[in-house]
């Protein structure tokens, strides 16, 4: 995903400018800027989604092609979506502040919500991924939430639910009691 998106970057920079590309590594997250701008026919959101390519550099983009730094135009900000998920990390962020900035979050301790509005810290040392957050979210609000659902609400495949689930029922923080149909979830030790 890194790679995704420096070659992005360099795919889609103003090169009338006299900046260059920047990556600059936090404690918590990674950024990667470049002086580029958005063309007038995409917003951020539609990045997100299946779009046209609108190459700024069409010389560039074409070799980093042939050189087999990108898969198919127009899909770059969709791979590094889904490489964050499929990592566990947060969804990356994607800003216009002078120029446009990829933002891939790192993984961090998650403080969960307990009832009376208190935070509490993870059972077991076991650190939450944003996704994982959001699964005991989910469960929260409905203990009987297939992996479906959680799929479709979240916007991420079954499998890569299936494998959150699985860690965080080895870690003992959510358990399933009864048949898959008709089962339910309990969130423990919170």
């Amino acid at each position: 995903m890194i790679e995704e998106a420096i070659v992005n970057a360099v795919a889609h920079r103003d090169y009338g400018s006299t900046g260059s590309v920047q990556v600059m590594l936090f404690a918590d997250r990674l950024e990667i800027r470049n002086l580029g701008q958005l063309p007038p026919a995409l917003t951020i959101e539609m990045l997100k989604h299946d779009h046209a390519s609108y190459p700024r550099n069409p010389l560039i983009a074409e070799t980093l092609y042939y050189a087999k730094y990108i898969e198919k135009m127009g899909t770059g900000i969709q791979d590094m979506v889904r490489l964050c998920m499929d990592y566990g990390l947060p969804a990356p962020e994607f800003t216009m502040k002078d120029g446009f900035v990829a933002t891939i979050y790192r993984k961090q301790n998650m403080a969960l919500e307990k009832t009376g509005g208190q935070t509490g810290g993870m059972t077991g040392g076991m650190t939450l991924t944003d996704i994982q957050y959001k699964i005991i979210n989910l469960i929260k609000e409905n203990p009987k939430i297939s992996y479906k659902k959680m799929s479709e609400i979240l916007g991420v495949n079954i499998s890569a639910i299936q494998k959150h689930i699985d860690k965080l029922k080895q870690a003992g923080v959510i358990k399933r009691k009864g048949a898959d149909f008709g089962g339910y979830w309990i969130i423990s030790n919170l």
